[in-house]
């Protein structure tokens, strides 16, 4: 299972790697909403030490606590603190990546069957 990890995070560099040739760019669309979404949080702690329930840089202020979108209160959250939010959300989406990638495999192997090459092979 270990290694299942490990092959999907080195393939998930290679597939994303266009994301760390400028590790401090953001990217567009969706990515700038969330990243938004991050520094708002990251804010809200370290400047105004506060929970960030609020976001009032975002359409005059809106609820951040009941907004499904959010993810400021997710684990991988509080890397923001230690690298910034531009590097720590392209981390989270680095890992959410790999761990798809492998779910997906150790599916093709156990519930579909599939033999170790059988699981990255197109049908």
């Amino acid at each position: 299972m270990l290694r299942t990890a490990l092959v999907a995070l080195v393939v998930t560099l290679v597939l994303y790697e266009r994301m760390f040739r400028s590790p401090f760019a953001t990217g567009f669309g969706d990515y700038q909403f969330f990243h938004h979404n991050w520094e708002f949080g990251r804010v809200a702690w370290a400047r105004h030490g506060e929970l960030p329930l609020w976001n009032p840089y975002y359409c005059a202020g809106i609820p951040d606590w009941g907004d499904p979108q959010s993810q400021v209160h997710h684990p991988l959250f509080f890397l923001s603190f230690l690298v910034g939010s531009t590097l720590a959300l392209k981390f989270f989406v680095l890992v959410h990546a790999a761990l798809g990638l492998a779910g997906m495999y150790v599916y093709a192997r156990r519930e579909q069957g599939l033999e170790a090459a059988g699981g990255v092979q197109k049908r």
